[in-house]
């Protein structure tokens, strides 16, 4: 984790009809299509908080949580106030 970086808590749904991402407060719900199966799910996850969040795809990682639906991501780059802009709350 970089020194910019901010911890995130996330809530994953799998299997969900489509990608999404949105904040509850300070806990971010995340729904991917992709079934939790090999780190799929993981990496659905960082990708889909990365486009939301209009980061690289680098800038978003799964540091906790790598087998639970509550997970931690580090992400780079931007604080909680810019992550709540970027998704219009």
């Amino acid at each position: 984790m970089r020194g910019d970086a901010r911890l995130v808590e996330v809530k994953v749904t799998p299997h969900a009809k489509r990608n999404q991402v949105r904040l509850d407060g300070d806990l971010l719900r995340v729904s991917v299509v992709v079934a939790a199966e090999n780190g799929k799910a993981n990496r659905a996850v960082e990708i889909a908080v990365s486009k939301a969040l209009g980061l690289k795809r680098r800038d978003v990682r799964v540091v906790l949580g790598t087998k639970s639906r509550r997970k931690h991501l580090a992400i780079d780059g931007i604080d909680m106030a810019g992550i709540r802009s970027r998704l219009g709350c």
